[in-house]
């Protein structure tokens, strides 16, 4: 069952944006490619690394000369960057070489918060209030009533967004720009918080409705059908009252800092049935609805009365071993290796060599 496997990701590099700290989460896509790596050496196949620097020139034609069966797509940046991750997958497509995860339609839409908003709620899936600001010298009227679009961005339509809100970067992911002062009260600080994310992260931002609640992500796998996986709480019951209850960049990568060591992940999520079934099925409406492809992750918050809202589309979630995407997995009673195993059949599935799609019993897997 000899197959080149290839796993593509990019080597982090820092980037001229940004927050010196978000380098951390950059380097986090090394732990994905040793645990995949690791994986596929358990399953029997061999694999080999494709890094991407600064030249995509110099990735096109490392990958025509290997020519792989397969690709682990892990890239989640070019150059330091989060936006252009969608020409990466655009680059295999062209090359037609099969790789793992969605396309570069879905992962270039799901990038733009706004866009990605305005589609679901195009589909009667909730979704916060939202706006987009590209300067923080924004005017303010209370008189307007239509929804949000990019040519009203510079009138903040205070009336529909009434504080408290919250402030992120339009195309970031990985909580990049977030943290206790993404959380704004007045006006002044909503300003102060644009002038911020314009002059750090060189890009819009999106102001969104603060739904103060619980929050859920919903780990979709497969594609036909696709799964909602054991649903995943993130409890930040132990914050004081000074900080926001927020998946901010602290929470999430920081380990040394208060709020990643009382941000505790609750997998499975307690919930009302009828709750759980209503955010499985929003979820998966979601991930069919943006186009993802062989793995998400839906992130939702709930309100007070527990509707469920969709604040993100994550189409190429972090699959390191302790991520919450593979929290799910685990508890679904797959190991991490019978994920990669199953996402390497989805693959072959696609591209038509189901002939050579892996089973447990297939698998070779090599003596530890």
């Amino acid at each position: 069952m000899h197959m080149q496997i290839g796993i593509l990701f990019n080597v982090p590099r820092g980037t001229s944006q940004g927050e010196p700290r978000d380098f951390i989460s950059e380097e986090g896509v090394l732990e994905e490619v040793e645990a995949v790596e690791r994986s596929l050496k358990e399953l029997g196949y061999a694999s080999i690394r494709i890094p991407l620097e600064e030249d995509v020139g110099e990735l096109i034609l490392r990958i025509q000369d290997l020519n792989p069966d397969v690709i682990f797509n892990l890239c989640e940046s070019f150059r330091g960057e989060s936006l252009p991750q969608m020409n990466i997958a655009g680059v295999l497509e062209l090359l037609r070489i099969p790789y793992t995860g969605s396309g570069p339609l879905a992962i270039g839409l799901s990038q733009d918060k706004a866009l990605t908003k305005g589609i679901l709620s195009s589909y009667k899936i909730p979704v916060p209030k939202y706006q987009v600001l590209s300067t923080p010298e924004f005017e303010v009227d209370l008189s307007l009533s239509n929804s949000s679009s990019r040519e009203e961005t510079q009138v903040f339509r205070e009336e529909e967004l009434p504080f408290p809100l919250i402030v992120k970067p339009l195309y970031e992911d990985a909580s990049l720009g977030i943290d206790n002062g993404a959380v704004v009260n007045s006006l002044e600080a909503l300003r102060q918080r644009v002038r911020y994310i314009l002059d750090r992260y060189r890009q819009p931002a999106i102001i969104e409705e603060y739904i103060q609640g619980r929050e859920i992500n919903a780990a979709v796998f497969g594609n036909a059908p696709a799964r909602v996986l054991p649903l995943s709480e993130v409890d930040f019951s132990r914050f004081p009252p000074h900080l926001h209850r927020i998946c901010s960049y602290e929470a999430k990568w920081v380990k040394e800092s208060f709020e990643f060591q009382n941000t505790i992940p609750i997998c499975p999520a307690i919930l009302p049935l009828e709750v759980e079934t209503q955010i499985v099925e929003i979820a998966l409406k979601a991930y069919h609805t943006m186009g993802c492809r062989d793995y998400a992750r839906i992130d939702l918050r709930l309100d007070a009365t527990l509707n469920p809202y969709v604040i993100e589309v994550n189409t190429n979630p972090d699959i390191s071993p302790e991520a919450g995407f593979i929290r799910s997995i685990l508890k679904s009673g797959r190991t991490y290796t019978d994920f990669i195993r199953e996402l390497l059949g989805f693959v072959l599935e696609r591209s038509g060599d189901s002939s050579r799609i892996p089973t447990p019993e297939r698998s070779g897997i090599l003596p530890s």
